[in-house]
């Protein structure tokens, strides 16, 4: 897999655009994507990596369902080792369009209630949602379920550290 810089670095070649044509049809501010680029932005939040999905003509999952740096393997080989008996067959059984569909779902509810979170998060929230789906043989995600996470999360993101 690629990491994000590294994909978006080819999707600009590939449309002849510089960095800098990129941030302001994006309408970011300068320097946003060259942090990304050069790794001084490891997280940047799903308004930014779609305001980018936009600008690149591409989808949000382009971006981010390709994009794995090798930390992020590490870390995925081992919580792998840990992963309760629903996650392991929850991880044989793979869909993506199931995946996606929770993904999607994450997303508008973040949308809806003005949220912004960075891609680890939202990844994390979208595999609790698939867990919860797949664990209790749902065809679509939980709305409720992926609302309720989201709100979980944003509440203990500004509750002080205990």
């Amino acid at each position: 897999m690629q990491q994000l810089s590294t994909i978006i670095r080819e999707k600009v070649s590939q449309l002849d655009m510089s960095i800098h044509n990129l941030e302001k049809k994006a309408g970011l501010k300068a320097g946003v994507v060259q942090n990304i680029i050069y790794g001084r932005s490891k997280n940047p939040s799903i308004n930014t990596i779609k305001l980018i999905a936009e600008a690149l003509n591409c989808s949000i999952e382009s971006l981010i369902n390709t994009a794995d740096t090798t930390e992020n393997k590490v870390n995925q080989s081992s919580k792998s080792l840990q992963l309760s008996q629903s996650e392991k067959s929850l991880k044989e059984n793979w869909n993506q369009e199931q995946y996606l569909l929770c993904l999607n779902t994450v997303y508008q509810i973040l949308q809806e209630l003005s949220i912004n979170i960075n891609k680890d998060q939202l990844l994390s929230i979208t595999d609790e949602v698939l867990n919860y789906s797949s664990v209790n043989g749902l065809t679509a995600p939980d709305h409720q379920f992926a609302k309720y996470l989201v709100k979980k999360y944003n509440h203990e993101k500004f509750s002080p550290s205990q």
